[in-house]
């Protein structure tokens, strides 16, 4: 089968991967500021991506190709719906705003006698950079604002716009080294990208095969290991109410091992 761009970037694959990357970034921003997980954007390919796109475009998609399979999106579709994705992914959370909103923020709230940061370096940091207290909007992001005091939005939209602009530069800067590097890195030194090889299992599927389900979850091997992983994460899941000894999977969990009085404990963890 021949992939073109016109059979890879089709109308409904841009409104689900736009959709999709909407949905991430609300996704992890509600976790990381009203739930309180924080984790959902932590690493490359994290939970903040693969729990709406396993629920929300893989799962239908399985669905309605078992329903009708001309209504479901291709190989080629799916893949380009979790790239639109995953560039959504790199916004929120820890992708970029936990830091770009820190930098704009927290030097007119940390500012202090004791530092003297207002006469070592505030005289080198340009206005539009970042946020100025005078309406209450540093002092209102982090200790909140009373409900009869409106949003100072206004004092946010300069030093914005201006990030905006130098990410806008920085995302074509990108673009540009893709360009000039792709052919020598896919071409001649054929490079794997390993990052990229978990999109592409959970979405391939060869254009003989009329299984609705990709060919990564009908591998036994993979069966077995998902089974596994679920059943410790259920395990204890079930164990923080019934006080079950749970499986070391996570920080805080780990099994410390003493080899003698003079050595540090080892601490033993599975990574699932």
């Amino acid at each position: 089968m021949s992939i073109t761009s016109s059979s890879v970037a089709t109308p409904r694959a841009v409104l689900i991967g736009l959709a999709l990357a909407i949905t991430v970034n609300l996704f992890s921003l509600a976790g990381s500021y009203h739930v309180g997980y924080r984790n959902l954007t932590f690493g490359h390919i994290d939970f903040g991506l693969l729990i709406p796109f396993l629920i929300g475009v893989l799962g239908p998609n399985i669905l309605l190709k078992f329903i009708r399979p001309s209504w479901g999106l291709r190989y080629p579709e799916l893949l380009f719906v979790f790239c639109l994705g995953w560039i959504g992914f790199t916004v929120p959370a820890w992708g970029l705003l936990n830091y770009l909103v820190n930098i704009m923020v927290e030097v007119h709230y940390y500012v202090s006698p004791e530092n003297q940061w207002r006469a070592l370096f505030f005289p080198y940091l340009p206005d539009w950079v970042v946020i100025s207290d005078g309406a209450g909007a540093v002092t209102g992001y982090y200790q909140g604002i009373r409900d009869a005091i409106p949003i100072p939005w206004g004092a946010w939209v300069i030093p914005v716009l201006w990030w905006f602009s130098f990410f806008t530069g920085l995302l074509a800067v990108g673009l540009c080294q893709v360009v000039l590097l792709r052919k020598q890195w896919v071409e001649h030194e054929r490079l794997s990208y390993p990052l990229a090889q978990l999109p592409i299992a959970l979405t391939e599927t060869s254009g003989e095969d009329a299984s609705p389900w990709p060919a990564m979850i009908r591998n036994r091997m993979f069966a077995i290991g998902f089974g596994l992983s679920l059943f410790m994460m259920l395990w204890n899941i079930a164990g923080y109410w019934l006080n079950w000894e749970p499986f070391p999977i996570r920080w805080g969990n780990g099994r410390s091992i003493q080899i003698g009085r003079d050595f540090p404990p080892q601490i033993i963890r599975m990574n699932v």
